[in-house]
C-alpha cells in the first residue's frame, strides 16, 4: 500500500467523498443539518502510534448528523385472518371508528380498512393481502384510567388481563381475534 502523503491525514481518518454523498442522499433534510465528525474507535480509549509511545490523537470514524423530521407513527398494520371480524372486533368491542374503508385493485374481495381511536391520530389497517406478516406484540393503547377501561372491556364480553402496576403505570393485555396483542395502559407512575 503506498504511504500517504504528510498533508493528507491516515487513511483511517481520511473522509470518502462518495460515502458523504450517498449519505446526503439518503437525508430527508437534503443534508442542510450535515456535519461530519470523527468518533474514537472505542469511547475513552487511548490508542497508542504504531511504533511510539506517544497517544494517537483526534477522532477515528466519521459520524453524519442526518436528523430526520418524523412527527408521529401515522400508521400500523395488523394482520387479521378475517377483515369483517376484525372490524368488528376493533369498531364493536374497543370503540375504535372506521378511517376508511375501499375495495383494493388486486380483485379477491380486498379492502384497505383503517380503524382507529376516536380522536387518535394513529390508525390500524387490518391487513389480510400480506402472507406470513407477524402478529403484532404490545403495542401500547392509552387511556384515562386502566381499571375502568378494564371493566369496560369486560363488560363487552371480552377476555383481558387483570390490570398490574408498573413504573410507567397501570397496564393490562388484550389479545385479538388473530392473535396481535395489545397493552391498555394509564401512562401515569405506579
Amino acid at each position: 500500500m503506498p504511504r500517504a502523503s504528510p498533508a493528507m491525514p491516515p487513511p483511517a481518518t481520511r473522509i470518502r467523498p462518495r460515502l458523504v454523498a450517498s449519505i446526503l442522499r439518503a437525508c430527508p433534510t437534503g443534508g442542510r443539518d450535515f456535519s461530519p465528525t470523527l468518533r474514537p474507535l472505542v469511547p475513552g480509549a487511548r490508542r497508542r502510534r504504531v511504533g511510539s509511545s506517544r497517544p494517537l490523537t483526534g477522532r477515528i470514524f466519521p459520524t453524519y448528523d442526518c436528523r430526520m423530521e418524523i412527527t408521529h407513527l401515522q400508521k400500523l398494520t395488523v394482520p387479521v385472518t378475517d377483515q369483517d371480524a376484525a372490524k368488528a372486533f376493533y369498531v364493536d368491542k374497543l370503540g375504535f371508528e372506521v378511517r376508511t374503508e375501499q375495495p383494493m385493485p388486486m380483485g379477491d374481495n380486498l379492502r384497505w380498512i383503517e380503524v382507529a381511536p376516536k380522536g387518535g391520530q394513529t390508525t390500524l389497517v387490518l391487513c389480510n393481502w400480506i402472507p406470513n406478516t407477524p402478529q403484532v406484540q404490545n403495542a401500547m393503547l392509552e387511556t384515562k384510567n386502566t381499571d375502568e377501561a378494564v371493566a369496560a372491556l369486560r363488560g363487552a364480553g371480552l377476555s383481558i388481563d387483570d390490570p398490574t402496576p408498573t413504573p410507567w403505570g397501570k397496564q393490562a393485555t388484550i389479545t385479538d381475534p388473530d392473535g396481535n396483542t395489545f397493552i391498555i395502559t394509564d401512562g401515569g407512575g405506579a
